[in-house]
């Protein structure tokens, strides 16, 4: 009987399946199950795989054999009806693993291993320090537009979330926007914000509102201001759509105060050469 074997679903080989691996190999584990077929299309709650990354995923005897030729585990494809022997339980910490344990395996010990293999439920809302290039302190001209801005954030009707964004083009003001819920600002006080229910960054698509800094670029378009070499001030970090929106209308810098990026939004304004700033109110 294995004391502690390996149990993962392993449809490509990357850097976190390799992290993964390693790591059962540090701990001279020696049996490894990969999750087969069978058990994904027996679970409703894994459909979405299922259906979906199955498109990008090695057939599973595949992927068995080519682990076999590389690694010295004794591999075998986990199936409902295969029989465990063994006291701990080793998985990623993502939701295959999660359902797998939890059905097959509530007799044993379960420790989960942390690297990212994909994009999950678990980590679809994580929240990261934007990579800022610098702190900065305000000066006379960014306290007007500060104090402007969050001004502007008060006369958003989404307690919620009140945001506001400034845009300024050749040292201009040109324009200061606010959160605003569409088609009435008052939707989510009539009806409920369905975004309320979740975190900051996830489920991005109930949003009835147009966010400042689409509000603000928004505006631009509209009156024939171009936005590229501007720059943004706003409240809160971009969330990832914004941060997409940003990137591409060609902005040069933005300043933030406080925030978190999620779903990479600060990786989008990086790789676009967007500076970002966050600036200390004190």
């Amino acid at each position: 009987m294995h004391k502690k074997i390996g149990v993962a679903y392993i449809p490509v080989l990357h850097k976190g399946y390799i992290d993964f691996l390693e790591s059962l190999i540090q701990e001279s584990v020696e049996k490894l199950y990969l999750v087969g077929d069978e058990i994904l299309e027996a679970h409703e709650e894994l459909d979405y795989i299922n259906r979906k990354d199955r498109l990008r995923a090695v057939p599973v005897e595949t992927m068995k054999a080519s682990l076999e030729a590389t690694t010295n585990f004794d591999i075998e494809i986990l199936t409902p009806t295969t029989v465990v022997s063994a006291e701990t339980i080793v998985t990623p910490r993502e939701d295959i693993g999660e359902v797998i344990v939890q059905t097959y395996f509530t007799d044993k010990v379960i420790e989960y291993r942390n690297v990212f293999v994909r994009r999950d439920k678990h980590t679809i809302g994580e929240e990261s320090h934007p990579e800022a290039a610098e702190i900065i302190s305000m000066d006379s001209f960014s306290k007007e537009i500060w104090d402007d801005v969050l001004a502007e954030a008060e006369k958003s009707a989404d307690w919620y979330r009140r945001v506001g964004a400034a845009l300024v083009k050749d040292g201009k003001v040109v324009y200061v926007t606010h959160n605003e819920h569409m088609p009435e600002e008052q939707l989510p006080n009539i009806e409920g914000d369905a975004r309320a229910l979740f975190k900051k960054g996830v489920h991005i698509n109930y949003v009835t509102a147009a966010h400042a800094e689409v509000a603000a670029i928004g505006a631009a378009a509209r009156e024939g201001i171009a936005t590229e070499g501007a720059e943004l001030f706003v409240t809160d970090f971009p969330c990832p759509y914004c941060a997409r929106l940003i990137a591409k209308a060609g902005i040069a810098k933005v300043y933030f105060l406080k925030g978190y990026a999620v779903l990479e939004g600060d990786v989008f304004l990086k790789e676009a050469n967007v500076e970002v700033i966050k600036v200390s109110l004190t």
